[in-house]
């Protein structure tokens, strides 16, 4: 059930550009927000979060090859997930059943 939530959570990369840059952008914007803020407070700060040195599209590459492909490959792992789900999962490339660095 987990994986499902989740799934639903960061589904913006599946959605229209219209309905998905805007989300991107405030997504940004508050990346950049809590990396000011983990400087300004002295702790070690989440380097994809520093707007200054990561572009959108290296964090929608990142986001997808370990965010999205390791949903991917929960989703087939399950037994439960509904039909529809195992179908969507079936339709990526078969080398995506393991997450490799």
């Amino acid at each position: 059930m987990q994986v499902v939530i989740k799934s639903a959570d960061v589904s913006n990369e599946a959605r229209p550009p219209e309905v998905s840059l805007p989300w991107m952008r405030k997504l940004f914007e508050e990346f950049g927000k809590q990396y000011d803020r983990e400087v300004e407070v002295g702790i070690k700060e989440t380097p994809f979060m520093n707007i200054k040195t990561v572009s959108k599209p290296s964090a929608q590459i990142g986001f997808i090859k370990y965010v999205r492909n390791l949903m991917i490959v929960q989703w087939r792992r399950q037994d439960f997930a509904p039909g529809e789900a195992r179908r969507a999962c079936s339709r990526y490339p078969a080398e995506i059943t393991e997450i490799s660095t």
